[in-house]
C-alpha cells in the first residue's frame, strides 16, 4: 500500500474521532446547559416556596421556632434558669395540649405586653441615638394583636418546635354560621392579597373556597412546577381557614394561617406519645417509691423487722 493511501486511511480514522469527539462535545454542552436550567428552575421554586413558608399573621412567622417566640412574648432572656418557663418536663412546650395529634399552645398566657413594649422603646431610642433608619422594621414587636381577636393559638412540631399553624379566635359571637364565616371573610381576604403581594410569582395558583356553602371555608395556595410545566403540586403550599365553631348556642369565628406540609406525621406523634406515656409511668413509679421510703421511716417494724 503507497504512502498516498496510508496517509488517506489516516486522515479518515482522524476525522471520524474528530466527529465523534465533536458529537459528543456537543452532547456534553447541552446536557450541562440542561442541568443548569433544571438548577435555576429548582432554586427558584425553593425561593418561592419558602417565601410562602415566611408568611406572617400577627407578626408571627410560619416555620419560625416556638420556644424562641416565647421567650420573646415572655421578654425574658433565654438562658438556662429560665427553660421551666417554656419547656415542659417532658420536652415540649410548656402548656402543650394534644388535640387530634396536633400539639397546640394558647399563646395568651406568655404575653408579656409591658416588657414587650419596654424592650420595643429601648430598641427605638437605640437606634434614634444610633441614627440608623429603618427602627420600625427592626424593632418589631414578637406579636402584633388585633382587637377582633382576643385569643391566639400555635400549632406546632414537636421536633424542632418550628410553627406549622397559627390561629385566632375572635371576641365576637354569632347566632348564624353564615354571619359568623361572613364575618371572617374580610379578613381572610386581607391575608390572602397580602401573601399574593410579597410573593408575586405567577407559578402560585390561589383556590378561594372561603364561603359559607363550603364544608370548610378555605383559601388555598398551589405551586405550579417549573420543571413539569402541566404538574400543580397536589397539595397546598398555604391555606387560610376560617371556623366558626359553635360554643353553647353561639358561633366563635376562628381564623387560621396553615403550612399543611410542614405538620409532623401521624408516626412522629404516635412515637412522641409513647415516649411522654412511658415517662410519665417511670415518674409515677419513681414518686411511689420516694413516697413509701418516707413513710418507711415512720412505721412501726416491730416483730417485721
Amino acid at each position: 500500500m503507497s504512502k498516498k493511501n496510508n496517509n488517506w486511511i489516516i486522515g479518515i480514522i482522524i476525522f471520524v474521532l474528530l466527529f465523534f469527539a465533536f458529537r459528543k462535545y456537543i452532547q456534553y454542552s447541552e446536557n450541562q446547559k440542561l442541568n443548569q436550567e433544571i438548577f435555576e428552575k429548582n432554586q427558584r421554586q425553593s425561593k418561592t416556596i419558602q417565601g410562602l413558608y415566611s408568611s406572617k399573621i400577627f407578626g408571627i412567622k410560619l416555620n419560625d421556632r416556638l420556644d424562641v417566640l416565647l421567650f420573646q412574648l415572655l421578654n425574658i432572656p433565654a438562658t438556662y434558669g429560665n427553660t421551666d418557663k417554656v419547656y415542659d418536663e417532658y420536652g415540649l412546650i410548656k402548656n402543650s395540649e394534644d388535640i387530634y395529634f396536633n400539639y397546640t399552645v394558647n399563646l395568651n398566657p406568655f404575653i408579656n405586653d409591658e416588657g414587650i413594649e419596654t424592650t420595643r422603646n429601648d430598641c427605638l431610642n437605640m437606634y434614634k441615638e444610633l441614627e440608623i433608619e429603618d427602627a420600625e422594621q427592626s424593632c418589631l414587636r414578637p406579636i402584633i394583636k388585633n382587637d377582633y381577636f382576643s385569643e391566639y393559638f400555635v400549632k406546632y412540631h414537636p421536633f424542632g418546635y418550628k410553627i406549622w399553624s397559627i390561629n385566632a379566635k375572635s371576641n365576637n359571637t354569632f347566632e348564624n354560621k353564615n354571619k359568623c364565616i361572613e364575618d371572617l371573610k374580610p379578613y381572610a381576604n386581607v391575608l390572602m392579597s397580602k401573601i399574593k403581594n410579597e410573593n408575586p410569582s405567577e407559578r402560585i395558583i390561589v383556590e378561594d373556597k372561603f364561603y359559607p356553602n363550603e364544608t370548610k371555608p378555605i383559601i388555598k395556595f398551589f405551586y405550579k412546577s417549573e420543571i413539569y410545566e402541566t404538574l400543580v403540586l397536589k397539595n397546598p403550599i398555604l391555606t387560610i381557614e376560617g371556623n366558626c365553631t359553635k360554643f353553647i348556642s353561639s358561633y366563635v369565628p376562628i381564623i387560621s394561617l396553615n403550612a399543611p406540609l410542614l405538620q409532623p406525621n401521624i408516626d412522629e406523634l404516635k412515637k412522641i406519645r409513647k415516649q411522654i406515656s412511658e415517662k410519665i409511668k417511670l415518674n409515677t413509679k419513681e414518686d411511689f417509691d420516694r413516697n413509701v421510703k418516707e413513710k418507711e421511716q415512720t412505721i412501726d417494724t416491730q416483730g417485721i423487722k
